[in-house]
């Protein structure tokens, strides 16, 4: 069976395509496809969304500068970290929403690929730094995936050890490497120096947090 999919305005552009232009695909490229959509609507939000932080950010430059306030660089240099902070959040997200993912989801996928043997929810929440509540929550939406299961403890029959499937196991693998080789191009363009002088600038700038201004 083919199955055909109408284009949005703003997606046909992106892609070259005329009015009335469908997507068609056979069912082994339907989730592909579908998710290559998905991705590019995903990107368009996010440009919007950081178009409007940068606004912001932009209207809150001009204001000091009018005001005359000291150290106008440093806000700016303030704002354009929050940006890119924003930005990385913002593209990670769209990259695991096609596979169903949240980051939340996505780390606690990562640490049972980990541990084939598996590992109890206090486990999880403890080692993603989460509430137990919360780990209940993403386990909840990943079993609903069909990437977990949830069994009785070999050891204690009332204690619950969470596995990965191997759906689970797949999509880890697969999102993993994705996840990957995006972190990498984040910073393919900087030598190792630059990247060491980043770390050590980043590391100062933390060292000032919860200083309060004289």
């Amino acid at each position: 069976m083919i199955a055909q999919v109408t284009v949005p305005r703003e997606i046909r552009r992106r892609m070259g395509l005329k009015l009335g232009d469908k997507i068609t695909f056979s069912p082994l490229s339907e989730s592909f496809a579908k998710q290559h959509v998905f991705y590019i609507i995903s990107r368009l939000i996010i440009r919007r969304l950081i178009m409007k932080l940068e606004q912001k950010y932009n209207a809150l430059i001009q204001e000091a500068q009018r005001r005359k306030m000291p150290d106008v660089e440093g806000i700016r240099l303030c704002f354009q970290t929050l940006s890119l902070a924003a930005g990385i959040d913002q593209d990670c997200a769209a990259l695991l929403a096609p596979h169903g993912l949240s980051e939340g989801r996505f780390i606690l996928l990562f640490l049972l690929d980990a541990a084939p043997g598996g590992l109890a929810p206090n486990a999880l929440a403890d080692n993603a730094g989460v509430t137990r509540a919360t780990v209940t929550g993403l386990l909840d939406g990943l079993e609903r995936e069909g990437l977990i299961e949830r069994l009785a403890d070999t050891n204690d029959r009332r204690a619950l050890c969470i596995r990965l499937t191997r759906k689970g196991k797949r999509a880890a693998k697969t999102v993993s490497e994705q996840h990957g080789r995006w972190i990498a191009g984040l910073y393919g363009n900087l030598s190792v120096s630059e990247r060491k002088q980043l770390a050590t600038l980043l590391e100062k700038v933390a060292g000032n947090l919860g200083r309060r201004a004289p």
